[in-house]
């Protein structure tokens, strides 16, 4: 019995030094992006931050505009990239250094690569687009101080004075139907979303059953999980 605590407590710290080690030095260049990160704590009206105060209307649009991205933002980096950088690199590193070699991260992580890809390009997609429009916004706020002088110093309404001058001016409210119509047509020139997805959903069950039979047959990779939530829990904490 005494030899069995020794020998636990001899893989557990073996675990913890790879799992820690694999934690602090990680630099996911790929998937690094302090812009989209800054953004998880931001609230829709201060992204849509305009002069003019939007119709009630068009408020609604702007708040679903931003849960679409947000809500994807949030999966992006508490879910898929958690994944991956917590669980699927540490392991990889315990590999490297001769430990778990029984477990097979492609069979337990599937494409979670290509899922983090294409949901941080539609992040990085929609943030652009959205930017552009804004700035554009911008500018169409600039100009409505001006607009509203010369419809008062020659006594007509903002259509009127359209007509006289022979031009329009859009709304100066942020377009949310240009945003999502232009972000799909970028985005749907990338890599296929659905095919990636379905082949995340076809392997679900089998890479479930596989994480199964793991942890019936791997007592090292049960310790890597424990230890894995203890270590992230206390990183967490600070």
């Amino acid at each position: 019995l005494i030899q069995y605590e020794w020998s636990h407590r001899a893989k557990r710290r073996e675990i913890v030094k790879h799992v820690q080690s694999a934690l602090e030095s990680s630099s996911d260049q790929e998937f690094d992006d302090e812009e989209l990160e800054k953004l998880l704590d931001v609230q829709w009206d201060e992204m849509f931050d305009t002069v003019c105060d939007p119709p009630i209307q068009h408020q609604k649009c702007l708040q679903a505009v931003w849960e679409l991205f947000h809500t994807e933002l949030i999966f992006l980096h508490k879910q898929l990239l958690v994944l991956r950088n917590v669980y699927k690199e540490p392991l990889k590193r315990c590999q490297v250094e001769g430990c778990l070699l029984t477990v097979e991260p492609d069979l337990l992580f599937g494409n979670l690569d290509q899922l983090c890809r294409i949901s941080r390009g539609f992040c990085k997609s929609f943030l652009t687009i959205m930017n552009d429009i804004s700035k554009r916004q911008e500018e169409l706020e600039v100009q409505q101080p001006e607009r509203q002088c010369l419809c008062k110093a020659e006594n007509v309404d903002s259509d009127q004075l359209d007509e006289h001058r022979g031009s329009t001016v859009a709304d100066p409210f942020f377009d949310t139907t240009e945003l999502i119509v232009r972000l799909f047509e970028k985005f749907s020139k990338g890599p296929s979303t659905i095919s990636a997805y379905q082949a995340y959903c076809i392997n679900y069950k089998a890479t479930m059953e596989y994480l199964g039979s793991i942890r019936q047959k791997e007592e090292r990779f049960n310790e890597f999980e424990r230890v894995t939530c203890l270590l992230i829990g206390s990183l967490q904490s600070i």
